[in-house]
């Protein structure tokens, strides 16, 4: 028995060593030591910060505090996750200034100064000290348990598991720390549900003892007093307020390379501790539907340890209470020895300021030496004194370091002396006299008066002494990341109100009307069945009484799924059958299964067909329409007879209930829930696909389609006007050449000069026909005034559709509302630079901001305008895309001297967008600036509010392209009219019948008449 505890101990050591050198190698640098170079991902900062939290002092004492106290306990410790909600919601978006820090200690110092930077940082190392000593202490004793015939043991163990988390959290630092705290979170994952198994797999007698279970953990609510729960949560709000800011619990957040990915680490724990008091809750009453019975002062840890069910279970159990202690230790001696090396030594040392860097070396000392002094400790520290221990050296961090530093996120900046003065008044009045001198362990009671005495004293002092410029609350000093959590919080909003009115909207029923035939089949033959399993289960005297509706259900389940077979089938469906649809699914899948359970008295077996009718009515439907049908149906069912009471017989039914109906009942709802989720995921993701696909499509051919376009005008136009000013340039220069030889001064300057403006003529032809081939040209008819923030906000919401992790932080420097451009063109500029942005090096968790500012715009200020030309100013906005929150400095006033004929190339695949948004913005003569760099992208486009004067319009009609026409020049024109009147006065031919006849021969040869604005 022995050998194999130790078997499975020494694998669990070997593989965490190995994994903590191995992701410890290549530190290089303080920075990568203290916060992993801020690249480690946010899920393994969650479980690393949920690994910290939960050490073994939780694993020891939770289970009895739930035990002892009952429904209280649960319910402080699933308000702890709300309060992290709000201090991700309210505080930490607060905290930009302090990104890039590498200590609370460095924060506190940056604001206060060295001395309160140093006071921090040992108030932390003495916290951190105290928490190696009680995990160390308390895997002593646990490992005493596995091993009590040899005394020994335990100690060898306990130091060698130690010298072990001493040693990769010095070579390794926040890396090994990081990913270390996962494996070892996740074996404690692994192994509580594993005790749950075990526990109902050896349990004698029936498995669910419902009312045993309730009467002995006191689950009920009645028994526990409102004040006293309300006190409760009170006190955990408070403490929690200044706990919070626990050294090594909060160095994640430094951790985190952005505001954001803090929050979302913030948030994610929130989850799992919502679930993790579930999972020691479903312990304990496994452990009791077992049989067990616990003594009141016996330790339900030790408990389950001297359980002997069968060879390696106690061993797995410490070894996943030994797994969570060790990710706990690591994490506090990894920050007492950033603290000691960023925070303490650079002022013990007597640097100078500019000087201060952190040691890598000294870090790596101080992280031995504390380690091996925790050891040290614990092996002589009584373990009776713990709690003592740790609610002196807490209750004196929280009051002196946690509320100063609360404050000062919230916005609330006092003097360094106010912070001095606080800090050594709280210390001495709540602290020293409670603990030091009147020898006592402070309750929670106390501990709140500490952090209530901490605040008022901290705003008095502030008050009473004189202020100084920049002092008091002086509020957020960087709002880029709380109005990003704003807008992001209001668009959400704003979505659910908008898909909730689109439910009573007629797109929305054609759009849940099935499309294919199976659809029907599928939901008629669900209906078949689902009548036939749950006609088994209806009691005997509510059968003739409701056979009519049995009926009823058989015969519709029977006509929709023959539906598509029937000569009145329609795929697309009629306006009668897309108001019915819905009405039918909700007696299909809400009323007719909520009845059936009503009539099967609650059976396990008709409760999962209802959840599986709820789960395919998510399917048919969505969430949204999915939940206010079934609040309609419960309401409905109030009214509708049997009256029955749920909670009732569902516990009579559950604990008559066969094992068989029980397994059937689990795997219909397994299935059916597993099944039906996981259909509906892929075919949103098909959507999704199927949208990019149809944006991709639509931009390429239209921009496929304009080049076309482009290519067969012009290349028609050079063949007359091209080939014209060739031969007429062909005739000067024989007529020049007659002049020359005729030695004539004076024609042959004429001629020159002549030849000379046709040949520039012909250039501009040229360099017209490059610009037309290489730009994109606007239809006029298709220019319009649009709204601007709902533009922006309907591009935004497509992205997120689409899956895609897109913050957009929105800036508007400006009252315009509107602007004039092509809609769809604007919308395309918009999904490019906001999609592609999001998603390069540069955009720190998909941030982008996107600032609107007034500004103007002015044309004809080249080298080449003459100085009699008068510039054109027009009104302008600017769109400034960038992955910087900081706000650009944009210019009053841009200048376009001339259109640029030359493209600009893309140095990769990723910076496509930039060209096609540049020639989207030049079509609408607009002003394009891009700075990309290593660490930032910013794109600049600005566009006209009204830029028709200036805009390239298309000078051709695709229409007559497309009739394989020819457009003709200005000069045609004015020939075609002096043969007109020509014909006219020297013939008795009619004007009338002369163009009939013009037009014929047009006809005949693909001729049209251009439209003005020919550059010709």
């Amino acid at each position: 028995m022995i050998q194999s505890d130790l078997l499975i101990i020494g694998i669990f050591l070997f593989l965490t060593l190995a994994i903590g050198f191995y992701y410890g190698k290549g530190i290089l640098t303080f920075q990568d030591y203290a916060v992993g170079n801020r690249k480690i991902a946010s899920t393994a900062i969650t479980l690393s910060l949920l690994a910290t939290i939960y050490g073994g002092r939780a694993i020891y004492d939770t289970l009895n505090f739930y035990y002892d106290k009952g429904v209280s306990a649960y319910i402080r410790d699933l308000f702890l996750p709300v309060i992290y909600f709000i201090f991700s919601r309210f505080v930490i978006v607060r905290m930009h200034e302090f990104i890039g820090h590498l200590s609370i200690a460095e924060s506190m110092g940056s604001l206060y100064g060295s001395a309160v930077r140093v006071i921090t940082g040992i108030l932390g190392i003495m916290v951190a000290i105290v928490a190696l000593i009680v995990q160390i202490r308390i895997s002593l004793e646990i490992t005493s348990l596995l091993f009590p015939e040899i005394t020994e043991i335990s100690t060898y163990v306990i130091i060698l598991s130690t010298l072990l988390w001493i040693g990769y959290t010095t070579v390794g630092g926040a890396r090994s720390v990081a990913i270390t705290d996962v494996y070892q979170f996740l074996l404690f994952g692994l192994c509580f549900p594993l005790l749950i198994f075990v526990f109902l797999y050896y349990a004698k007698g029936p498995l669910i003892k419902g009312q045993k279970i309730i009467s002995i953990i006191h689950f009920q609510i009645s028994k526990t007093h409102a004040q006293e729960m309300a006190k409760v949560l009170l006190y955990s709000c408070i403490i929690s307020t200044g706990l919070f800011f626990n050294p090594a619990c909060f160095h994640r957040f430094y951790m985190s390379a952005s505001l954001t990915q803090a929050c979302k680490v913030l948030n994610r724990s929130a989850i799992i501790r919502i679930f993790i008091p579930i999972l020691f809750l479903m312990v304990l009453i496994a452990l009791l539907a077992a049989g067990h019975t616990i003594q009141h002062n016996q330790n339900i840890i030790k408990y389950i340890i001297d359980c002997k069910y069968f060879p390696g279970l106690r061993a797995v159990l410490v070894t996943a209470i030994y797994a969570l202690i060790m990710s706990t230790a690591d994490s506090y001696l990894h920050i007492a020895s950033v603290l000691s090396a960023n925070d303490i030594w650079p002022v013990i040392a007597g640097l100078r300021k500019g000087s201060m860097q952190p040691s890598l070396k000294i870090a790596r000392m101080a992280s031995v030496l504390i380690g091996v002094v925790s050891l040290w400790a614990a092996l002589c520290t009584a373990t009776s004194s713990l709690t003592t221990l740790i609610n002196k050296v807490h209750n004196l961090y929280g009051p002196i370091v946690g509320i100063p530093f609360f404050m000062t996120c919230l916005g609330f900046r006092p003097r360094t002396a106010v912070v001095l003065c606080s800090m050594g008044l709280t210390m001495v009045i709540t602290i020293v006299h409670h603990i030091y001198y009147k020898g006592q362990d402070i309750p929670a009671y106390h501990m709140c008066i500490a952090m209530i005495t901490s605040f008022l004293t901290l705003l008095s002092i502030h008050y009473i002494l004189p202020k100084l410029p920049h002092t008091g609350w002086v509020g957020i000093q960087d709002r880029s990341a709380w109005d990003l959590q704003n807008q992001i919080t209001k668009r959400w909003w704003l979505a659910r109100v908008q898909q909730f009115i689109m439910l009573f909207t007629r797109s929305y029923r054609v759009s849940i009307f099935p499309t294919q035939e199976r659809t029907f089949v599928a939901v008629g033959s669900y209906t078949i069945l689902h009548a036939i399993i749950a006609l088994c289960f209806i009691q005997r005297q509510y059968f003739l009484p409701y056979i009519y509706f049995y009926m009823l259900l058989m015969a519709i389940g029977t006509i929709l799924a023959l539906y598509p077979a029937l000569y009145a089938y329609q795929k697309g469906g009629t306006p009668l059958l897309h108001n019915i649809w819905p009405m039918l699914l909700f007696f299909l899948l809400f009323i007719a299964p909520l009845q059936f359970a009503k009539l099967g008295q609650y059976s396990p077996m008709v409760c999962a067909l209802l959840i599986a009718s709820i789960s395919l009515s998510i399917v048919l439907l969505s969430v949204e329409c999915s939940s206010m049908l079934l609040f309609c149906a419960l309401l409905i069912h109030k009214f509708l007879p049997p009256y029955v009471n749920f909670v009732d017989l569902f516990w009579e039914s559950l604990k008559h209930a066969s094992v068989i109906e029980l397994v059937l009942a689990v795997m219909l709802v397994t299935a059916a829930v597993v099944g039906f989720v996981q259909y509906k995921y892929l075919r949103d993701k098909s959507v999704s696909k199927g949208k990019v696909m149809d944006i991709t499509r639509s931009y390429e051919q239209r921009i496929a389609l304009e080049a076309i376009y482009s290519q067969a005008h012009w290349a028609r136009l050079d063949a007359t006007a091209g080939g014209t000013l060739l031969r007429e340039m062909g005739h000067a220069l024989q007529e020049t050449s007659e002049a020359l030889y005729k030695q004539d001064p004076t024609g042959l300057r004429n001629e020159i000069a002549c030849f000379n403006k046709k040949l520039q003529k012909f250039s501009d032809c040229l360099t017209w026909r490059a610009q037309e081939e290489r730009s994109l040209k606007l239809n006029k008819k298709s220019i319009q005034s649009i709204p601007l923030e709902s533009t922006i906000l309907k591009v935004n919401q497509q992205i997120l559709d689409l899956g895609e992790p897109l913050a957009l932080l929105l800036r508007k420097q400006t009252d315009v509302a509107e602007i004039a451009v092509d809609p769809a063109l604007l919308e395309c500029l918009l999904l490019l630079n906001l999609w592609a942005i999001s998603k390069s090096q540069q955009a720190t968790d998909h941030t982008v901001t996107l600032t609107l500012t007034a500004t103007t715009l002015q044309y004809g200020l080249g080298a080449e305008a003459s100085a009699n030309q008068m510039p054109l100013t027009l009104p302008a906005l600017a769109f400034c895309f960038s992955t910087d929150t900081i706000l650009p400095n944009l210019k009053p006033s841009y200048r376009i001297t001339a259109m640029n004929a030359n493209s600009t190339l893309p140095a990769s695949e990723a910076q496509f967008y930039q060209l096609e948004s540049k020639q989207i913005v030049e079509a609408h003569g607009g002003y394009i600036e891009i700075i990309e760099s290593p660490t930032k992208v910013s794109c600049l486009y600005v566009f006209p509010i009204d830029g028709r004067k200036v805009m390239r319009f298309k000078t051709y009609d695709p229409t007559d392209l497309v009739a394989n026409t020819l457009a003709e020049t200005a000069e045609s024109v004015a020939q075609e009219q002096e043969l007109i009147e020509l014909l006219t006065a020297q013939t008795t031919l009619k004007e009338e019948r002369i163009q009939q006849t013009i037009a014929f021969i047009k006809k005949a040869h693909g001729l049209v008449r251009r439209k003005s604005g020919s550059p010709y």
